[in-house]
């Protein structure tokens, strides 16, 4: 299931280069994520980047870019959501964390023009945080989404990426929240954060991770509306031991 193209299909066909461009970053891509190589989209990427070579057209070429862009930003989206699950599964006990399902649908949590959408849902206690260690490992789940997501390298490829995948919304408004009860509390909000990114990024997560991006992939894919909570702590467990209260 490829989504529609959105406006950033205007741009590309403004900019002649900018499709080849978009082809060109394809292999940079794969390399730094082997574990979609063997994935069936590889594939279809792959005859996306020829096509695009091959077009007769600037028009046919802008299309087939937009295209492969799509597919390309829901890998990274799936990245992002698969770096917060595996983060909350690693460094919160599931007596304050439950992990409810990863859904695609956006209606459940709106966002405005948004033509892909992947977010997991989470239930926490009104006392989530209630000290400075929490807060500590609240900011680093937080921090996981973007710190795991994939960059499409190349002049063009992620200059016409919408930025889905960044962290927004209210998962920034909660980062900032937390930074600045930190300062509140006496403490270093730069010297927490970098604390918090050290925790997001153990390498340990790494392996979950992709396997959990790929899963949710396979199931935004398939048109599900979401995946399970059972389904998604199934993956990670395999990778992870989820920490006791």
């Amino acid at each position: 299931m490829v989504p529609a193209l959105h406006p950033r299909l205007r741009g590309l066909a403004r900019h002649p280069h900018a499709p080849l461009a978009v082809a060109a970053g394809l292999p940079d891509f794969l390399s730094r994520h082997p574990h979609f190589q063997d994935h069936p989209v590889t594939n279809r990427l792959r005859d996306l980047a020829l096509q695009i070579r091959q077009a007769k057209t600037p028009e046919r070429a802008a299309t087939l870019a937009a295209e492969l862009l799509d597919l390309v930003e829901a890998i990274t989206l799936m990245h992002h959501e698969a770096g917060h699950a595996a983060a909350y599964y690693a460094l919160t006990p599931a007596s304050q964390i439950h992990l409810v399902r990863v859904t695609f649908d956006p209606q459940e949590i709106p966002v405005p023009g948004f033509h892909q959408f992947a977010a997991v849902v989470r239930e926490l206690p009104d006392t989530w945080p209630q000290d400075e260690h929490e807060a500590l490992l609240e900011l680093a789940c937080l921090l996981a989404g973007p710190l795991h997501t994939p960059v499409y390298e190349g002049r063009y490829g992620q200059a016409h990426m919408r930025q889905d995948v960044a962290l927004q919304g209210t998962d920034a408004l909660r980062v900032e929240e937390l930074l600045a009860a930190f300062a509140e509390d006496g403490l270093d909000p730069e010297a927490q954060r970098r604390e918090a990114e050290r925790l997001a990024t153990n390498p340990t997560l790494l392996p979950p991770i992709r396997e959990l991006a790929r899963a949710l992939f396979d199931a935004w894919e398939e048109g599900q509306r979401d995946v399970p909570g059972y389904v998604v702590e199934a993956v990670l467990a395999r990778h992870l031991r989820r920490p006791r209260a």
